[in-house]
């Protein structure tokens, strides 16, 4: 799982009060041959609601530190849970340049919920420094059975402010592939423990994925896109 650390990428968001705020995205491997767009994944908390302030307010950062703005952002309509819903699928107006990696997804059939967390799951989360990772893994330990349904996990590797939207990583038959993403810790008080959440990706996540790749136009709502074995790998 080497230079895993290179499919990550920074977003950077400004408010009129010229505050910055600062997130995670991981670069998606659509299986285009050189689009001269990039596919993006992220938490989307933080992140404006309104599309078009986000696409205005809001760029990644690539080496160099240059900035490429975003034209277009897909994500649930009517969220139905702060964590369920928390995600962004963004497409930039142009590709990015320097030494980056896009990962992979692994296929839909890998990445369903109780038998991925029925036991621990050895994964990895890209750290931009990656002597301070170490080994992890996933499990659906002190969550319920409606939230393991609804696509969330815990995990235990290293990440702290500012990680959310950090790819989550498994290795399948030699191949680095991508099952999720970090979303951020929340407290179980009559455990006395910080549990450290992540989200699977889903059909409707893998919907936006291959809706953005073929589109132009963004859209608040996922469409549904019946062909996105491309994505998958």
């Amino acid at each position: 799982m080497a230079d895993l650390e290179r499919a990550l990428v920074r977003l950077e968001c400004s408010s009129e009060q010229n505050s910055e705020r600062h997130f995670r995205g991981t670069l998606i491997d659509t299986g285009q041959a050189k689009p001269n767009f990039e596919i993006i994944l992220t938490a989307a908390h933080g992140l404006p609601s309104n599309p078009v302030e986000l696409t205005r307010s809001c760029v990644v950062i690539g080496e160099h530190a240059r900035s490429y703005r975003i034209d277009s952002v897909w994500r649930p309509l009517e969220p139905h849970g702060p964590l369920t819903d928390d995600w962004a699928v963004l497409r930039t107006e142009r590709r990015i340049r320097g030494n980056f990696r896009r990962l992979r997804i692994a296929q839909l059939d890998q990445l369903v919920g109780k038998q991925m967390t029925a036991e621990p799951l050895p994964v990895r989360l890209p750290l931009l420094h990656p002597p301070a990772e170490h080994n992890c893994s996933l499990s659906g330990s002190s969550l319920s059975e409606a939230e393991q349904s609804a696509g969330l996990f815990a995990h235990d590797c290293r990440a702290w402010q500012g990680h959310s939207g950090s790819p989550i990583l498994v290795s399948i038959d030699e191949k680095v592939l991508l099952i999720g993403f970090h979303l951020g810790t929340r407290r179980v008080f009559e455990d006395r423990v910080t549990l450290k959440l992540g989200r699977q990706l889903d059909a409707a996540i893998l919907d936006a994925i291959a809706a953005a790749a073929g589109d132009r136009r963004g859209r608040d709502e996922p469409v549904t896109v019946a062909a996105y074995s491309n994505l998958t790998q």
